[in-house]
C-alpha cells in the first residue's frame, strides 16, 4: 500500500472514530433526556435531533469518501450535543435544588446597587479632577 492511500485509510479511521464518539455522546444525551422527571426542554430536543441530522449527514459523506465534509457534520453534531448537553444539566440542576434556587439574583440587588452606586461617585469625582486638569492646562 502507497503512502498516500495508508494516509488515506488512517484519516478515515480517525474521522469514522469520532462519528462513533459522537453517535455514543448524543446516544447518551438522549437517553438522559428521556429519563428525566421534569417537563422537556425544547432547546435540548432540538439540539438531539439537530446533532443525529447530522450524525447522519457524516456518514453520508464517509462513505462517498468525503473525509473533510464528514469530519465538519461530525463537529458540527458534537457543537449540537454539547450545548443541548449543557442546557440539560443546567435543568437538572435547577429541577434538583428547586425552581427558585438556581441561577437567581435574591436578596443581593440592595448591596449591588450601593456598590454601582459608590463605583459611580468615584468616576464622577475622577472625571471633575481630569476636567479641571484639562481647564487648567488648556488656561
Amino acid at each position: 500500500m502507497s503512502q498516500r492511500k495508508n494516509k488515506m485509510a488512517h484519516q478515515e479511521k480517525d474521522v469514522a472514530s469520532q462519528i462513533v464518539q459522537v453517535q455514543q455522546l448524543v446516544e447518551r444525551l438522549s437517553a438522559d433526556f428521556e429519563s428525566a422527571d421534569f417537563r422537556p426542554n425544547k432547546t435540548v430536543s432540538e439540539g438531539i435531533k439537530r446533532s443525529l441530522k447530522a450524525v447522519d449527514a457524516a456518514i453520508e459523506h464517509l462513505a462517498a469518501e468525503e473525509h473533510g465534509e464528514a469530519l465538519r457534520n461530525s463537529n458540527i453534531a458534537l457543537l449540537h450535543a454539547y450545548f443541548a448537553r449543557a442546557i440539560l444539566d443546567a435543568e437538572m440542576t435547577e429541577h434538583y435544588l428547586g425552581e427558585s434556587n438556581f441561577l437567581e439574583i435574591d436578596g443581593g440587588m440592595s448591596d449591588w446597587k450601593d456598590f454601582v452606586a459608590g463605583e459611580m461617585r468615584i468616576l464622577e469625582e475622577e472625571i471633575v479632577a481630569l476636567r479641571q486638569e484639562i481647564a487648567e492646562a488648556g488656561s
